[in-house]
């Protein structure tokens, strides 16, 4: 069971790359038939169609984090992309409220750097719904091993697994490949570890700009 574009079922080309996705044995000659009774069952039996997204944050009726819908009306669920999936791997509920303040927020609570990491991610998602159209971004610096990777990770852990494959990043990315990592969360913060990783100096500054502005290269 998979969640798809509806165009990509009523496609040749579409089903054919969803085939090869989910294994699914279909050949370019098989395609147009199956093609045709996908149709067919849309027109007669109908086909369960629902809401679905590419992107998290917020959308009509709710918010997207990983997998968990939070709203109210017809839930929208994430396309059944692989590297979706992934991402949304290090989002959504684990454990409990209170587990996650013992745990988590309790051992360094005397720590000013701590609450401005919660407050910055819990305020990513805030700026919708509050009309502010304004981007900000918050930079720890410092030197090595004096705990700015671990406040990064306590405001990852506000939405879920605060890991490298999730809630935190490398700088080692592009520029292109963070603008599309940036399109994917929307509204959820975009956290970034240990800019000595950056490919070049100067990327940092021309990302840093372009997350704070939120807009990328014009294509």
């Amino acid at each position: 069971e998979a969640v798809a574009p509806y165009g990509a079922c009523v496609d040749a080309r579409g089903v054919l790359a969803l085939a090869g996705r989910h294994g699914l044995p279909v050949s370019s000659a098989s395609a147009r038939d199956l093609v045709g009774y996908l149709a067919a069952s849309a027109a007669s039996v109908g086909l369960p169609v629902g809401r679905c997204a590419a992107r998290m944050g917020w959308m009509d009726g709710g918010c997207l984090i990983g997998r968990d819908w939070l709203g109210s009306g017809e839930p929208v669920r994430l396309l059944d992309d692989l590297a979706l999936q992934q991402l949304a791997d290090a989002y959504g509920t684990r454990g409990t409220w209170q587990g996650w303040l013992d745990e988590v927020v309790k051992p360094g609570e005397h720590c000013p750097g701590l609450w401005l990491a919660i407050y910055a991610a819990v305020g990513s998602l805030l700026l919708h719904p509050l009309g502010v159209s304004v981007c900000y971004g918050i930079d720890w610096s410092g030197e090595t091993s004096r705990g700015k990777t671990t406040v990064q990770r306590v405001a990852a852990s506000v939405y879920g697994e605060p890991s490298q494959h999730g809630g935190m990043r490398s700088w080692k990315v592009s520029p292109a490949g963070l603008e599309a990592h940036a399109t994917t969360l929307r509204h959820l913060p975009v956290i970034l570890d240990d800019s000595k990783n950056a490919r070049r100096a100067e990327d940092v500054a021309t990302m840093v700009y372009m997350m704070t502005t939120g807009g990328g290269a014009v294509r």
